[in-house]
């Protein structure tokens, strides 16, 4: 017996128990191909296991990509968040020359966002259509 968790946007906000008559045979899922070594710009990503909630705090791992969710974003880079500033904050710390990519819907792209002062512009816009550079 299975149950969808509440809140699931596909059970329409009424969760129903999932029965079956017969018993499900589950296949096993073959075993991965080794990964293949890093090249290029991917030969200096380092894989890091968190062990401590300090680990993540600004400047610990040296993070040097920040992706940046948003509501709308213009091609100037500017971004509209939902007006707690978290990622302004975040990317005030960050270390200089760090990319921050806009990840965004195509239709969350306009022709303005308003920007404050202490708002962080995007480097590059990434939507379902591709990844721009932002000018």
């Amino acid at each position: 017996m299975a149950r969808q968790p509440a809140g699931n946007p596909h059970c329409g906000g009424v969760c129903r128990l999932a029965r079956r008559a017969e018993p499900v045979a589950l296949a096993r899922r073959p075993a991965r191909p080794p990964l293949a070594p890093a090249t290029g710009c991917w030969a200096a990503a380092h894989l890091h296991h968190v062990t401590s909630i300090d680990l993540l705090r600004p400047g610990t791992l040296g993070l040097d990509l920040f992706l940046c969710p948003g509501l709308a974003f213009d091609r100037a880079g500017g971004r509209l968040g939902h007006g707690a500033g978290y990622y302004d904050r975040l990317l005030a710390t960050a270390a200089p020359g760090a990319a921050t990519f806009g990840v965004s819907f195509s239709n969350g792209v306009v022709p303005s966002v308003p920007m404050a002062g202490h708002d962080i512009r995007m480097d590059f816009l990434v939507t379902e259509a591709g990844i721009c550079q932002a000018r």
